[in-house]
């Protein structure tokens, strides 16, 4: 009887050690980056959750909190939380659960705004370091608007920041940054100005969420309202920006990583799923030649049109005043009504080629046209 049982036992002994054996762990499947890239700057862990719920799916810069949270922690744990990540480039890990949600590496930010600016013999460098160990990954490089707008910075630099980089950003923010709101309509001008100098390059923009309490605007200076933040998004999206990035942070009378108030809040997470559920037709050509919308300022408008021959209008009032039976004139258009997709449905009569409509303070229109 105990040599059957010792026998039963050797038998087993392989089953037990191949079970106790650690596996290698699997590569994680690589997931579809987002059509629409949404991103905040360098937020710490226990904000994730918090950003996720607003619809944002890109973390932008690696938060240490001081080097206290490792970058395996950081990065591991965006990568739980299915956030894609922007960010400085890391020491190579085999089966990194991080890396498939690594959208691109960035440069430090700002090389513009040193004094003197950063030699771009250095970005190159770097770019070509990152480019021999991970050549299929994009290099983004972000720069100051009000640099760019203010020309304090030559032409030339800038051009040739950009040829060391795959997608180009920049920050400019109006309200809170420069206590001038009638700036807002720079923001687009500058990721065109960025666009042409990059030679069309893919462009961000950075969005202002909150009162940044900065040294150099006047005490009490507001942050965005919730309809200025709105203008601000879609401003971008129509001037052709790829994606955009929230800079939530506030510096006086102490730090803080997010100082959105509610009622911002509420309306990111409602533009940010707008821009979720329509980025693959933001993703698709902007501007089509097949189709044509002229508008008179403050109106804004950008369209696309899918492969099923739907078109989408984008239509933004940037300004601060009610806007009566502006006249949207269509080209290329062969329907009679024009549905809101973000109107729960109201439909209008397209008329002689022209959409007619009412715009409230930084109100979007967004026209869907399907073909008859």
């Amino acid at each position: 009887m105990r040599k059957i049982v010792l026998f039963s036992l050797l038998l087993l002994l392989p089953l037990v050690a191949q079970a106790q054996e650690p596996t290698a762990p699997k590569p994680p499947a690589k997931p579809a980056p987002p059509p629409f890239i949404i991103g905040v700057w360098y937020q710490p862990m226990s904000s994730f959750q918090v950003w996720k719920a607003r619809a944002v799916n890109t973390l932008v810069g690696y938060e240490s909190e001081s080097n206290h949270v490792s970058v395996e922690d950081w990065t591991g744990t965006a990568a739980l939380n299915e956030l894609f990540m922007i960010t400085e480039p890391r020491a190579h890990v085999p089966n990194d659960p991080a890396d498939p949600y690594t959208l691109a590496w960035m440069h430090h930010d700002e090389p513009d705004i040193q004094k003197p600016p950063t030699d771009p013999a250095a970005l190159a460098d770097d770019y070509a370091d990152w480019k021999r160990t991970d050549p299929d990954r994009p290099v983004f490089v972000n720069v100051s608007g009000g640099n760019v707008l203010f020309r304090k910075v030559p032409q030339a630099t800038y051009k040739a920041y950009f040829k060391a980089a795959d997608w180009v950003g920049n920050d400019f923010y109006p309200v809170s940054g420069w206590a001038d709101p009638k700036l807002m309509p720079k923001l687009g001008e500058i990721v065109d100005t960025l666009r042409d100098w990059s030679g069309g390059k893919p462009q961000f923009a950075f969005i202002e969420t909150a009162e940044q309490k900065l040294s150099w605007t006047p005490p009490n200076t507001p942050g965005v309202t919730p309809d200025q933040f709105r203008a601000e998004v879609w401003d971008a999206v129509i001037h052709g920006a790829h994606g955009i990035i929230y800079f939530p942070q506030s510096f006086g009378g102490g730090f803080k990583y997010d100082a959105t108030p509610s009622s911002v809040s509420i309306e990111m997470a409602k533009q940010d799923q707008l821009l979720t559920d329509l980025g693959p037709v933001l993703n698709t050509p902007a501007n089509p030649d097949a189709v044509g919308v002229s508008t008179d300022f403050p109106i804004q408008a950008t369209w696309r049109k899918t492969g099923e021959g739907v078109v989408y209008i984008f239509a933004l009032n940037l300004s601060s005043e009610n806007r009566r039976a502006e006249i949207l004139k269509l080209t290329g258009v062969k329907a009679s009504t024009a549905t809101l997709a973000n109107e729960e449905g109201r439909t209008l009569t397209i008329s002689h080629s022209s959409l007619i409509d009412d715009f409230t303070p930084y109100q979007v229109h967004i026209y869907t046209i399907k073909p008859e």
